[in-house]
């Protein structure tokens, strides 16, 4: 399905929506009735059954396998409001690669998240102020498209309920370049064991290369060089970097 939320003009669309052809289809308008409606977000549960509405103070879940979607729909969230300065309400939404949905709030410092959006009514497990960020955010989250959903007739869930985050510490570099920019020579440093330096252009042309002995500098003549950025290599020990010619 398809869906697409403009509470000041449109209210709810609905439409079947067909992949391979990219034909909507089956339209349907749902209003959403209230006193304050003029901002909002809109995003399926991962295994696409529930659609949820998030309209300024409140937010809707609406079960779409329903014989009449509109009379489905459920509050499964009011705004608590904290008294900051700018007044708050629930903005946009988005189905996060963790099987979450995310709601972002205008002018505050927090992400209200739903644990658990393929449960029904209050089960899906909406917290307000689930994630604190360092800073204030005004207006919304990005939007990034879901590109996750799998070929046609073998979809799955668009995301993991499982996401491990790894931490990758890169090496020091133990490689000096310098000058850098650089105008006619550079001198090369390695104070580790002795290896080969290589030097290619933006197109990966190889241009220089030079054989270092650990811990003794290596002058390299790059006057023949164009003004540009280029590419630095070790051979054989890992580290890679760039140079400006000026």
């Amino acid at each position: 399905m398809f869906a697409r939320y403009a509470p000041r003009n449109d209210d709810l669309f609905l439409f079947n929506f067909n992949r391979s052809t990219g034909e909507l289809s089956n339209f349907q308008q749902i209003v959403i009735e209230e006193e304050e409606e003029w901002v909002g977000g809109v995003a399926f549960s991962p295994n696409s059954r529930f659609l949820y509405v998030s309209s300024y103070d409140f937010i809707y879940q609406f079960d779409t396998w329903a014989d009449d979607i509109a009379a489905s729909r459920i509050t499964v969230a009011e705004y608590e409001y904290q008294g900051q300065f700018i007044e708050e309400n629930f903005w946009g939404m988005q189905l996060g690669p963790d099987c979450q949905l995310y709601i972002f709030c205008n002018s505050c410092d927090v992400i209200h998240v739903i644990h658990n959006p393929d449960e029904p009514g209050l089960a899906c497990n909406f917290e307000q102020a689930a994630v604190q960020l360092p800073w204030p955010i005004f207006r919304s989250q990005p939007h990034f498209p879901n590109y996750r959903l799998g070929p046609v007739g073998n979809e799955g869930l668009p995301c993991s309920p499982v996401v491990s985050v790894q931490e990758t510490v890169l090496p020091t570099a133990s490689m000096e370049v310098f000058p850098n920019p650089a105008d006619r020579y550079i001198v090369l440093t390695s104070p580790v064991a002795s290896d080969t330096w290589l030097l290619y252009d933006s197109m990966g042309r190889l241009l220089k290369q030079a054989r270092l002995q650990a811990a003794t500098p290596r002058q390299i003549d790059v006057s023949d060089l164009s003004a540009g950025l280029y590419f630095w290599k070790l051979l054989g020990g890992g580290e890679c970097g760039k140079l400006v010619k000026g």
